[in-house]
């Protein structure tokens, strides 16, 4: 069983407001397995792909950016500890094919 959760903290308002936004059907969800990033003077760009298109543009502030690289980097590190296995790069796979 699931722990309740505390509403009246900031994380467990922000987790009802995820819960939420994945029963909505008015909130995009979207897959990606693959990006191109890019930046300007004030922001940078994410551009996610599918199957090698160009599905989404997300543009983040730099604070924004960096909150989000260190927030999965902290979800990909959890995972690795907790299953004992390294997850590979696109980078890495793409190594290993040559």
């Amino acid at each position: 069983m699931a722990e309740p959760i505390d509403i009246t903290t900031e994380e467990g308002r922000a987790e009802e407001q995820v819960k939420a936004a994945f029963g909505s059907p008015t909130v995009s969800k979207i897959y990606a397995n693959g990006f191109y990033c890019g930046r300007t003077n004030s922001d940078l760009f994410i551009a996610l792909q599918l199957n090698g298109t160009i599905t989404t543009v997300l543009n983040l502030s730099y604070t924004c950016a960096k909150s989000l690289q260190q927030t999965l980097g902290k979800i990909i590190s959890d995972l690795e500890i907790q299953t004992d296995h390294s997850i590979m790069t696109m980078t890495d796979v793409m190594s290993d094919k040559n």
